[in-house]
């Protein structure tokens, strides 16, 4: 999307310990929503993160919500 402003999809919150993450969602009301990642923890790896990213992206497709 050449000039175009960015779209806030995510953004992995630092804990303030080394290796250790947490995974917060971009919500079209604004803000930010924390998650829980595929450890059932609100933090973990950067990998812990990117993985429940992904699986927050198939759940949206799976409700038939299309994005681009």
């Amino acid at each position: 999307m050449p000039d175009s402003d960015p779209l806030p999809l995510c953004r992995l919150p630092f804990t303030g310990i080394l290796h250790t993450w947490g995974l917060a969602l971009y919500l079209a009301s604004g803000g930010y929503a924390d998650s829980v990642l595929s450890s059932g923890l609100p933090f973990g790896s950067p990998e812990d993160a990117l993985v429940g990213g992904n699986l927050a992206i198939k759940e949206i497709e799976a409700v038939g919500i299309t994005y681009s």
